[in-house]
């Protein structure tokens, strides 16, 4: 603090006045007549003491009164950061994501932005450097950000998907100004300051600090208001394969993300450009609800579409952008199947169902493709990878070489179905199964009382093998659905991340599942021929080997999960081509892409955040011919979509656990200029300390009044 007339301070000797008036007054003996003279010291003394102590706080009163008038005309300032004509280097960030979208009586958010960047720019000088940064733009890849020409316009076209995280802004901040000579650093971040904008809300753990000494930071606030909303957050597949004619079940999250209690809310499901059907909702304050659709795949391998709900009331729903969210499926057109034979197996009832089945399917679809591809392998070797399930099938011995091929085949995902035959050597085959699965082979059990006979118990069909199938069932399956005859049977001991599909009712397992990392491993406690049981025989055999199969290949459906402001992983199909191009939503040119060279065969593809992945909705590969060879969904976050509030004591005290040394949070709706030259020039502070004596002065002749009357 400087004082710009510090010779007024000599004034300050005035203090003394009032002191010797005080010690005058202490001579003087006033006279003081009683009635009695009963106790007459004690009250003497008592009365003494009061006395003293109101003309001790008279004195303070009045030292006070003189101090602040003289330290008032003495025109006190609180310095600021600024010295002269220093040059400024500033980087301004503006909030460009959806929440931006919320309105006041004056606009949108983000056109208060407008509004603080065009004003924030005649605080600076043609000397001084400024950087206008979008959020959307913090973590583009191979983004050139060049500083934009003031005045800027920014409307709600130019709102993004992408949302703003504030740790994404950090490296950014620091890289910047990594190599700025200039002696005064300031950033300014223009945002909405919601919940959802910091990724650790618990003030306690943020603890990571930055290099950012000696940059001036200012918050500067663009909206009070909450608002009310409505989202849809997620897509969640329910049927998790299918061919190209049967029904596809999918379940959508919807959230109203408001105080409020919403009804009549139209929630439309549309696939292709069709729409298929329609549901009404009501949803309670804050409270999220899943809604079930179910649509035929159309005789496609394609298939993509979105969920939306209608926007009927703006004072339910003031943002659209997170009304949408965009899916795509990929529906196989085959299943590669490998099949290992052991030396003396039996795969005739195998083999009939998968020819039963890909005769139905050429049927249904008119099509002369086969659906599931049976591969027959004589011997184990790398070849296996080209599968997407194998089946095990009476097998007697498993080489090291053996075992470690089948581990890795697990290892990429793809699962295996296990028939063990009448004669297998156990031993052999708990070597393989204990490596790769967990499970093991106790002993061989014969079925012999025949009105104890062993039957079906339960069948788990919330289980993918059985869901769907028989829907209405009930769980008391030895009533509805004719138990196999089983002779013998094997006894699996189970592990941890086992589970039971089929019981039998001595509670042993009939058809077991383990699970290996991303991988299944499906074991059958009785063998593909009929020497263990009338399994094969039975219609119950072909669901199992064929929806097992399904499931235990890479090829079950999948609803991307690609969110706008990541870099994303897209899973390749099989027979992708060359992929060279990427066709954007609405848009009837391919951009060129290098995510996958033309002689390299991956599974999956890197789709990197940039100026060409902004947009919501299906994005389409293409080849060098620009045929279309797959597509994939991209959606907004749906953290972006709560619109609570950040705490303004929070934000700032999470800034400065980050390093920031100077902080201030500013109201964006106020005359921030005036704010931010106070900061940097510094504070005027006569004005309040002229109030302060005066304010004192008053105190003092109220508190001299009712002392006389005492006296």
């Amino acid at each position: 603090m400087i004082f710009s007339n510090p010779f007024i301070l000599f004034a300050l000797i005035a203090v003394s006045l009032p002191i010797l008036i005080h010690l005058f007054n202490l001579k003087k003996v006033r006279k003081i007549e009683f009635s009695t003279l009963m106790f007459l010291k004690e009250i003497q003394k008592s009365k003494i003491k009061k006395i003293k102590l109101k003309q001790l706080i008279l004195l303070l009163l009045r030292i006070l009164i003189i101090t602040f008038l003289v330290f008032s005309f003495s025109d006190p300032v609180l310095t600021g950061y600024k010295e002269g004509n220093s040059k400024i280097n500033a980087l301004i960030l503006i909030d460009d994501s959806f929440s931006m979208g919320i309105r006041d009586e004056n606009g949108t958010a983000l056109e208060h932005s407008t509004r603080i960047v065009n004003e924030l720019s005649k605080l600076f000088n043609s000397d001084d450097k400024i950087l206008i940064v979008k959020t959307s733009e913090l973590l583009m890849k191979n983004k050139t950000t060049e500083a934009e020409n003031i005045p800027v316009n920014y409307s709600d076209s130019m709102i993004t998907y992408t949302p703003f995280e504030v740790e994404n802004s950090f490296n950014y901040i620091q890289n910047y100004f990594a190599k700025s000579t200039y002696s005064i650093r300031e950033v300014f971040i223009i945002s909405d300051f919601r919940k959802s904008n910091f990724r650790n809300f618990d003030i306690k753990s943020v603890n990571t600090k930055l290099s950012v000494q000696g940059i001036k930071l200012f918050l500067l606030d663009v909206s009070d208001r909450e608002g009310n909303n409505i989202s849809v957050d997620n897509i969640y597949l329910k049927s998790l394969f299918a061919d190209r004619n049967s029904k596809v079940k999918i379940s959508t999250e919807i959230t109203n993300n408001s105080k409020n209690k919403v009804e009549n809310k139209v929630v439309k499901l549309i696939i292709e450009g069709n729409e298929i059907t329609e549901k009404v909702i009501d949803l309670n304050p804050e409270e999220s609800r899943l809604v079930d659709f179910e649509f035929n795949s159309m005789n496609k391998n394609i298939l993509s579409g979105f969920i939306y709900v209608v926007q009927n009331l703006f004072k339910d729903d003031e943002l659209i952008y997170d009304n949408r969210y965009y899916f795509s499926l990929t529906i196989p057109d085959y299943i590669n199947i490998g099949l290992y034979n052991g030396k003396y197996a039996n795969d005739k009832y195998i083999n009939l169902v998968f020819e039963t089945a890909n005769k139905y399917l050429r049927d249904s679809l008119n099509s002369k493709n086969e659906y599931f591809r049976v591969n027959k392998i004589n011997q184990l070797s790398d070849n296996i990878l080209s599968n997407d399930a194998l089946i095990l099938n009476d097998n007697n011995e498993f080489s090291n070489s053996d075992i470690s091929l089948l581990k890795e085949f697990v290892k990429t995902g793809k699962g295996i179905f296990i028939f063990p035959g009448r004669y297998i050597n156990i031993e052999e085959n708990n070597k393989l199964l204990e490596s790769i699965s967990g499970l093991s082979i106790t002993g061989l059990k014969e079925s012999t009382d025949f009105e104890n006979k062993i039957v079906f118990d339960k069948i788990d069909y919330q289980n993918p093998v059985f869901e769907g199938v028989f829907q209405n069932i009930e769980q008391n399956v030895s009533t509805q659905i004719e138990s196999p005859v089983i002779k013998y049977y094997y006894k699996i001991n189970e592990t941890e991340k086992s589970h039971k599909i089929i019981t039998l009712n001595n509670s042993d397992a009939f058809l077991i599942e383990s699970s290996v990392g991303n991988s299944k491993i499906l074991f059958s406690a009785v063998s593909s021929d009929l020497l263990m049981s009338d399994f094969p025989s039975k219609s119950i055999f072909a669901t199992v080997l064929l929806r097992g199969i399904q499931y235990l290949s890479c090829n079950e459906l999948l609803i991307d999960k690609n969110i706008i402001g990541n870099d994303n992983i897209v899973k390749l199909n099989k027979n992708n081509g060359n992929i060279t191009g990427i066709l954007i939503p609405d848009s009837k040119s391919v951009i060129s892409f290098s995510g996958k060279s033309a002689a390299t065969k991956i599974d999956y593809i890197s789709i990197p955040y940039c100026e060409n992945t902004l947009k919501q909705g299906i994005y389409t590969l293409c080849d060098s011919l620009n045929n279309r060879i797959q597509q994939f969904a991209l959606n907004c976050d749906s953290s972006e979509s709560n619109l609570i509030k950040a705490d303004k004591e929070f934000v700032q005290n999470y800034f400065e656990k980050k390093g920031f040394e100077f902080v201030r949070y500013l109201n964006g709706k106020s005359s921030v200029n005036e704010m931010i030259i106070k900061s940097r020039n510094g504070y005027e502070l006569w004005k309040y300390l002229l109030l302060l004596s005066v304010l004192f002065m008053l105190i003092e002749i109220y508190y001299f009044k009712k002392l006389e009357k005492g006296l």
